[in-house]
């Protein structure tokens, strides 16, 4: 498996579109669940059952008024919260759609190369993921040859990045590069390791 890491100008690009969809998504919602709200419903909240005077009128287009500009400044707010909030999650999926193909190949080829199947993560659901994680983390911990913790490894870390677990895949990572780092053949491996490691913090 050669690329892990994705260029670091085709990943912004990546995570800005898919981080401004979602959150105009949210907006489109948010703007929609407004609407929702009938004159019945504030007038209620004001307590006005009675027939406006001409006080109540006015604060009553105040409000509409207010609800409005509230309305705009909410649609302000929520798309640097959703950016902030989705941002990290949205460089996981992005990291592991731009690997799985070739996660797949590798796992396929290293079965084949093996007397024993490897887990392929790529044709499980989260939930089978996330059931998996003390098999392919007790294989990560047997690994004991630089090219079993290399699969082993790239297995592990990947499943923890499509569950959005960083901080796990991270310290994986962080294991893979100090124990690669001790043999030539795998120089460029590190290097790789080191990019996605950048990545995904």
């Amino acid at each position: 498996m050669n690329k892990k890491a994705i260029p670091s100008d085709v990943l912004d690009s990546l995570v800005d579109r898919a981080i401004y969809n979602e959150a105009k998504e949210e907006n489109i919602e948010f703007g929609h669940a407004l609407k929702e709200i009938s004159e019945k419903d504030l007038e209620h909240i004001l307590n006005t059952g009675k027939k406006k005077s001409k006080f109540n009128k006015i604060l009553w287009e105040r409000i509409e008024w207010s609800i409005a500009v509230a309305a705009l400044i909410a649609v302000a707010i929520t798309v640097p919260i959703s950016v902030e909030n989705h941002s990290k999650n949205k460089i996981c999926d992005i990291v592991y759609d731009y690997n799985s193909a070739q996660l797949g190949e590798m796992i396929s080829l290293s079965s084949r190369s093996s007397s024993e199947k490897l887990p392929d993560i790529t044709a499980m659901p989260e939930k089978q993921i996330e059931e998996t994680l003390p098999i392919l983390e007790e294989r990560f911990l047997q690994s004991d040859s630089a090219q079993a913790i290399s699969i082993n490894g790239q297995i592990l870390t990947f499943a923890y990045i499509r569950l959005h677990k960083r901080s796990e895949a991270c310290k994986t990572l962080e294991i893979m590069i100090e124990k690669l780092s001790k043999d030539e053949d795998y120089e460029s491996n590190v290097m790789e390791l080191k990019n996605l490691l950048e990545q995904i913090k």
